[in-house]
């Protein structure tokens, strides 16, 4: 890529030369500049990797659109041009589940375009993707994931997510970095179930589980009115016996007792709660769901399974921010 923008700055330099009331540059003479073979470019206008100053890039009162967008590709060819080459290490991603590709700069990752990855990427090309069975409602269902590049959006037309720098972006803070741009539509994460599966009979006491982006989730209600949204119990799932302790969230949440109605007395950093069967309710800013709970005589032999989190159960619908995300910015 580098070698193709080059040659055609050159070919741009080589059109400046022969049009004189178009671009010209200052700072060397104009004689100096004519002196000097293309071969020694970008010489003397950047040396030692450092571009000179002194030179300027002008465009004349009645130059073409043609010569004003020379002088784009020349400063910033010049711009690339100013550095200094070291060899390095360089660093090699290996391993299983991953899928590589050389992408050049300014291409989307993922195109019907041969030299980049596939548009659509499943568990038989990347292997960290799941493929296999879940049971829900005493059935099993064959479910995978997927990752899907370019979908069309409201526009009407495929965006990719793309390696962007200075050169090929119009964000200017990129400056020597290289980026990955990606617009709403451009990358999208599917959990596929192969068969029809009914997940509004999902309850509290029946839940659909699925892991879904890496968390578990137990979709808890799905309304028959509604499809666009659920509830799930989203917090951390904790097996917990009466004296047992977990941090969440920086603060410390016992499990102090278990009743014989199935409820259970829970504290948070010393603030104590009881919670009945089947209940959420927050206690010192953390939430937590009674899930299940395991009653003996022996109160040493007592146990609980709660879900705890700062949001332990919540409901969401199609376009809210992801679990854990900033609901405002997420």
């Amino acid at each position: 890529m580098q070698e193709n923008f080059v040659l055609k700055t050159k070919r741009v330099i080589r059109k400046v030369a022969a049009l004189s009331t178009g671009v010209i540059m200052m700072g060397a003479t104009m004689g100096g500049a004519m002196a000097l073979n293309l071969k020694d470019y970008p010489s003397p206008f950047v040396l030692g990797g450092k571009y000179d100053s002194s030179n300027a890039l002008v465009v004349g009162k009645i130059a073409a659109a043609s010569d004003t967008l020379g002088m784009v590709d020349i400063m910033a060819n010049l711009q690339y041009e100013s550095k200094t080459c070291v060899k390095s290490s360089g660093t090699t991603v290996t391993g299983s589940g991953i899928v590589s590709e050389d992408i050049p700069l300014g291409w989307p990752i993922a195109d019907d375009n041969s030299t980049t990855l596939d548009k659509e990427i499943g568990p038989t090309k990347l292997d960290s993707l799941f493929d296999g069975t879940i049971t829900f409602k005493s059935t099993d269902y064959d479910v995978k994931e997927e990752l899907v590049s370019g979908q069309s959006p409201s526009a009407g037309t495929e965006t990719f997510v793309t390696v962007a720098t200075s050169l090929t972006s119009s964000e200017d803070d990129y400056e020597t970095g290289v980026f990955l741009e990606a617009v709403r539509d451009s990358l999208k994460y599917y959990y596929i179930f192969d068969d029809t599966i009914m997940i509004n009979s999902s309850t509290t006491t029946d839940p659909l589980t699925i892991k879904f982006l890496g968390k578990t989730l137990k979709v808890t209600n799905v309304p028959n009115d509604d499809g666009t949204k659920f509830t799930a119990y989203v917090g951390g799932e904790y097996f917990m016996q009466v004296g047992d302790s977990v941090e969440v969230e920086g603060k410390k949440v016992s499990l102090d007792n278990v009743g014989s109605s199935s409820a259970i007395v829970v504290s948070v950093d010393g603030v104590t709660e009881t919670i009945s069967s089947g209940s959420t309710k927050t206690v010192n800013g953390i939430e937590i769901v009674n899930d299940e709970v395991f009653y003996e005589d022996n109160k040493d032999q007592r146990s609980a399974t709660l879900i705890i989190g700062k949001d332990a159960s919540d409901t969401y619908k199609d376009g809210d921010a992801y679990v854990g995300e900033d609901k405002d910015s997420p």
